[in-house]
């Protein structure tokens, strides 16, 4: 019996982990669809998706039904056994009785003795399978407990004391881990090769180039998102692998294309990440991002519930409480990565506006491809295969002619 229980115990854990994927699949797809059901909608798409939710349902129920066949056939199974074991003894003790071995009180004692297992075995065999449905859960939290952060802060980091904002880039490479799209090293190419780059305190520094070039792969390195590997970054001539990721990021502000507002109050958006704030500083955080008109025209004012990912609010709005919000952090270091790309004119004009409030007196990365703000940077850079091909004023590099140029044309070739 109890090699039977291990056994199906093993089989049971192989079909929950399956079942546990099924679920964990489900629950993805079910997710998926929901953030994205305007799309759904916009291709009239929906039968399409209930199909797609139907059979990974399908294959979820097949899954876990799997599982309860294999636990059910072990209560079926260890009771057949249970009852043959005792019909034996019953034979075993009738005959051991007829050869004068036995008292017929001996045997019934030893038959109330075996009555009194038949409970806990029966115990053993469902608190077993719980055990085992309850491993496969185990395992699942254990391989996330288990992966290991590919940024390591150092055991004796320092505290990043306050910036001027000069960053330098000295002799970096990098290269993204390896992926399932690219199973040999060849395939992974570096993004950036040997780059070396001084940025100065207060300078607007602009990268633009075309997809992959690297441009926001140089930014994502200055908050070690990733770490380089090989050559060093510097912010006021200390390593950023020296300091504390905290005190680092602290002193990082971003302002993505796409924002990520949390379900909560305007205010708390705007705070993010500061568990005590005064809503004054809030309100002239969003002052100067051109966010406060549109807030105290909702009836609750910063008190307004955003919804899940913002989804009460337009563009706009959310590019604004996103600006709102790094004003507030007040950086010394700012990077803009497409901030205005996804804008109508007016709202692109409103948080161009907040933007140049945000930008003053700091040092600021601006990825684009349109070239409003980049004409205003103290340089750009033209990066191509993680190197830096051009660097100069806009005026300088449209002089040159190069690439540069070509790009500007691209966008402007009316104004050429």
């Amino acid at each position: 019996m109890a090699l039977l229980i291990g056994w199906f115990g093993e089989k049971l854990l192989i079909f929950t982990r399956h079942s546990q994927n099924r679920v964990s699949n489900l629950a993805s797809l079910l997710t998926e669809v929901f953030s994205g059901i305007r799309l759904v909608q916009a291709f009239a798409a929906e039968d399409y998706e209930i199909n797609r939710f139907s059979l990974e349902a399908e294959q979820n129920r097949k899954a876990k039904y799997l599982a309860e066949q294999i636990k059910a056939l072990q209560f079926v199974v260890v009771g057949f056994l249970e009852a043959m074991s005792v019909i034996l003894l019953f034979f075993l003790g009738g005959w051991q009785i007829s050869q004068g071995n036995l008292t017929g009180g001996g045997f019934i004692s030893y038959i109330a003795a075996v009555a009194l297992l038949i409970d806990p075995i029966s115990l053993t065999t469902s608190n077993y399978s719980d055990f085992k449905q309850g491993q496969a859960s185990c395992d699942r939290i254990f391989e996330l407990l288990a992966v290991q952060p590919t940024v390591i802060e150092k055991t004796n980091a320092l505290i990043l004391p306050h910036v001027t904002g000069k960053v330098e880039y000295c002799n970096v490479s990098f290269t993204y881990p390896k992926t399932d799209f690219s199973q040999s090293q060849a395939d992974n190419k570096p993004v950036l090769a040997n780059l070396n780059l001084l940025v100065e305190s207060g300078e607007m520094v602009a990268l633009v180039g075309p997809s992959g070039a690297g441009k926001t792969t140089l930014v994502t390195l200055l908050p070690r998102f990733y770490d380089r590997q090989s050559g060093t970054i510097k912010i006021d001539d200390i390593d950023i692998q020296d300091v504390t990721l905290k005190s680092l990021r602290r002193q990082i502000g971003i302002v993505p294309q796409d924002i990520t507002l949390f379900s909560g109050t305007i205010a708390q958006n705007i705070a993010f990440g500061q568990s005590y704030y005064e809503l004054n500083d809030v309100e002239n955080a969003a002052k100067i991002a051109n966010a406060d008109g549109f807030i105290r025209q909702f009836p609750n004012g910063y008190q307004t519930i955003v919804g899940e990912r913002g989804v009460n609010l337009s563009g706009g709005q959310r590019q604004r409480i996103a600006i709102a919000r790094a004003v507030l952090l007040d950086p010394r270091i700012l990077i803009l990565d497409e901030a205005t790309s996804a804008l109508d004119s007016e709202s692109e004009a409103l948080v161009q506006e907040a933007l140049e409030r945000l930008m003053q007196d700091r040092t600021v990365f601006i990825i684009a491809h349109r070239l409003g703000t980049v004409r205003r940077a103290s340089r750009i850079l033209v990066l191509e295969n993680g190197q830096i091909m051009e660097s100069g004023t806009h005026q300088e590099l449209l002089e040159k002619g190069d690439r540069y140029a070509k790009f500007y044309a691209q966008q402007f070739d009316s104004q050429i």
